[in-house]
């Protein structure tokens, strides 16, 4: 019997004899003399023995619920917001151990594991906050002597029936939101993972959650039942199948309950001719074997367009094939093995099926599939599929990628419109009016133009689950009329672009100039935008110059990394020009994108040609701000609403440097800002909170965000009188925000700087029209 959960050491073999239930603040072994094995999907082994909960054991798991009920109710939420803070910092710090009993039961790699933690993780933050979100409302005088008032109540006792492919990130979905509310839970985890639910339920209570307001019940059906017929349960949330969804949901309501169902699905990726074959399958790849394809939103389904169809297929294939499959807990392994034998065998008859019913067998996952007793299944590729296959019409849940083909946009749309199952919907195209086009009447996520377009169909039908959360995007002109869906949307002068990192992250790029050119990464004090594409690309093509023009991390289409420096953004540089097989570069920075510049030529001595340096402000002269304007879509945008404190000691730390003559600064940030950040910045609350709030928050903050802000503000401590490579300087006399005065002073530091002075052009010196003699200078030196 085990009383205690442990850990799995990292290459332990020796596993838990007995998995037993949690009730009332501790283990609580199983009685029905009902039991069932645990398996590790890497040896086949059985792992473990969980047992299965009686009639009576449910019982005594409500009731433990229901006693704890009213003092967990009658705590503040304040109260429960610190609990949940101490819960947060429990749970990170025992992140990698949650990942191994992951990894060990169900199979995922163990940094897809770690993965899962951290998104589980997202919603106990947002539990964090409890005490802004459970306001009620108050309408004074609605009637006459009548005022109207709502209240935000917790329900009671509450439960959830989790699955198999999710054990730690679907129950913190479930009972973090729950418990912070005021409600106690009680949780059924899949029976075939479910030793991670009791390591958590032993962290709550270090963290001070009493007895009995978590509970975690093993089990089958008995134990689904029972939770279903209780009547002290007053809601219940269940993740799974579709004909369980079903049978959970009909019941569950029958009995007066408040359900929550969601069921299967059949995700479906439309890659239309205009889209970048390498960004789509990438995406292709990612989202249908993560996991081995056991997600609900794994893409099981491309639907190709036209004549994009054996060029996608191909570069799917050769990406596929180079995943490798393995052991979750090595290092080396990409993709794990299914969850169970039976499972394995299931979705391997989808490929029999398939080719029996016409469709092409690309790859073939049992020929590539590690020898041993585990249950792998390699990556497997169908192609040429239509709607009558089984492989179609049944949600497979495993490394299978599905390929129909279609002639038109209109049938791709009618085709994913016209099938049964539901989630979403991605497209990839460059053309902002196809995307428009196919997700109206339904909730959309549009990701740039090269992006992701998720959605759910106008024509709701029954088994489909809602999108919860939809963001439009910006920047993405939409299609003239008269254009055609499917045709480039955007300028050819301008071609985006993207790759993938040796770490696996998306860098991605807009590409511009002369095709054939000396290739020369452009880093702009405004990531992302349009002017960084057209006013470049015409001197950039007469001066023979293939521009690079990179999105920095976490703005844009590239991939977000947390904490990242200008040195880790160099470090990106360096791993794209070996992607893209640059053994010689150069590169540009304009204004704030100087220090990126410098830090590129730093890092790859050997490699970059020559850097050039256009209205860039040099080491004293901070007064300009403009390094500080390379931040302002973190500011208004992330900072601001997500860590006020880190933004209030930034703002701080610029107001003290511009003399505390902050709404200067502000001014000179607005008139420089897109339409939509600047309407942000005119919102008095706003500017109040900039203005005032986070300047008193700056002289609080704590020394870690001070350093963070200082890595942010004060690049420019490089040596400057390293760089090996011919700098070429480019700055204006006239511009008030750049005196020549920083040009004077960059000159001075860099030997062999190549200066040149001219009279401020507009917009931060920015030399439009002398651009071509920018990239001359990089062209010449490469």
């Amino acid at each position: 019997m085990t009383e205690v959960v442990t850990a799995p050491e990292q290459g332990a073999t020796e596993q838990l004899d007995r998995i037993s239930h949690w009730i009332g603040g501790r283990i609580v072994p199983g009685s029905s003399g009902r039991a069932g094995p645990v398996y590790n999907p890497a040896t086949g082994a059985v792992a473990a023995h969980v047992d299965f909960a009686s009639a009576e054991e449910v019982d005594a798991a409500v009731a433990a619920a229901k006693a704890a009920f009213p003092a967990w109710r009658a705590l503040s939420v304040s109260r429960r917001a610190e609990l949940f803070f101490r819960i947060r910092a429990l749970l990170d710090q025992h992140r990698d151990d949650i990942a191994r009993f992951l990894t060990r039961e169900h199979g995922k790699v163990h940094s897809d594991a770690l993965g899962e933690v951290a998104r589980g993780l997202e919603v106990i933050e947002f539990a964090c906050g409890i005490p802004t979100l459970l306001k009620g409302e108050f309408s004074e005088q609605a009637s006459t002597g009548i005022d109207v008032y709502s209240l935000r109540q917790p329900l009671g006792v509450v439960a959830g029936i989790t699955p198999f492919n999710f054990p730690a990130m679907v129950p913190m979905w479930m009972w973090g939101p729950a418990l912070a509310c005021g409600n106690t839970f009680v949780l059924k985890p899949s029976e075939k993972d479910p030793s991670a639910p009791l390591f958590v339920a032993e962290l709550l209570k270090q963290a001070g959650v009493p007895d009995g307001v978590f509970n975690v019940l093993q089990g089958d059906k008995v134990a689904v039942d029972g939770l279903l017929e209780h009547p002290d349960v007053a809601a219940l949330s269940f993740v799974g199948s579709t004909p369980i969804a079903k049978y959970v949901y009909e019941n569950g309501t029958r009995a007066g309950k408040r359900v929550q169902a969601l069921a299967g699905a059949k995700n479906h990726m439309v890659v239309l001719p205009d889209a970048d074959i390498d960004m789509a399958a990438d995406a292709a790849v990612s989202a249908g074997y993560g996991s081995a394809g056991e997600r609900c939103m794994a893409v099981s389904v491309v639907v190709a367009v036209g004549e994009v169809a054996d060029p996608l297929v191909a570069a799917i294939k050769q990406r596929a094939e180079k995943i490798t499959v393995g052991d979750g807990s090595s290092p080396d392994s990409e993709m794990g093995p299914l969850i169970t034998g039976q499972h394995r065998d299931k979705v391997a008859s989808y490929l029999d099926s398939g080719a029996e019913q016409g469709a092409t067998v690309v790859l073939d996952g049992r020929e590539t599939s590690p020898d041993g007793d585990g249950f792998f299944l390699g990556v497997s590729l169908l192609d040429e599929v239509t709607p009558e296959m089984d492989c179609y019409r049944d949600e497979i849940f495993g490394p299978v990628l599905s390929v129909v083909r279609v002639d038109t946009y209109d049938e791709a749309v009618r085709l994913v419109n016209e099938n049964p199952w539901g989630n979403g919907t991605a497209i990839f195209t460059r053309d902002g009016g196809a995307a428009r086009q196919s997700c109206a009447g339904g909730v959309v996520l549009v990701r740039r133009l090269e992006g992701v377009a998720v959605r759910r169909p106008a024509r709701l039908r029954a088994g489909k689950r809602q999108l919860l959360h939809a963001r439009q995007g910006r920047d993405e002109p939409l299609a003239r009329p008269g254009h055609e869906p499917g045709q480039p949307g955007i300028s050819p002068n301008s071609v985006e672009r993207s790759l993938r990192l040796p770490d696996g992250r998306v860098f991605a790029y807009r590409e511009h100039g002369d095709p054939g050119g000396r290739p020369c990464f452009f880093l702009h004090g405004f990531p992302g935008s349009r002017l960084e594409a057209e006013p470049a690309h015409e001197p950039a093509r007469r001066a023979g110059v293939r521009v690079i023009a990179p999105d920095r991390p976490g703005i844009g289409r590239s991939s977000p990394r947390p904490g990242a420096t200008i040195l880790d953004v160099a470090a990106d540089l360096r791993d794209a020009a070996d992607r893209l097989g640059l053994d010689r570069f150069s590169v540009a920075g304009v204004s704030g994108g100087g220090p990126f510049a410098v830090a590129a030529a730093l890092a790859s001595p050997d490699r970059v040609a020559a850097t050039v340096l256009v209205a860039c402000p040099a080491p004293p002269d901070l007064l300009d701000m403009a390094q500080g304007l390379t931040l302002r879509q973190r500011l208004p945008l992330e900072l601001s609403r997500r860590r006020p404190r880190a933004a209030g000691a930034l703002l701080g730390v610029l107001a003290k440097v511009a003399g505390r003559r902050p709404e200067r600064w502000l001014r000179m940030v607005e008139r420089d800002l897109p339409e939509p950040d600047r309407q942000l910045f005119r919102q008095p609350e706003v500017r109040a909170l900039i203005v005032a709030d986070y300047i008193e928050a700056f002289k609080q903050g704590s020394a870690a965000v001070s350093r963070e802000v200082e890595l942010l503000l004060y690049p420019w401590g490089f040596p400057l009188d390293r760089i090996e490579t011919p700098v070429f300087l480019h700055h204006g006399e006239l511009d008030t925000t750049v005196p020549v005065e920083a040009g004077r002073v960059l000159a001075a530091a860099i030997p062999g700087c190549r200066a040149t002075f001219y009279p401020a052009e507009g917009h931060f010196s920015l030399p439009w029209n002398r651009l071509e003699e920018v990239f001359g200078a990089a062209a010449e030196a490469a």
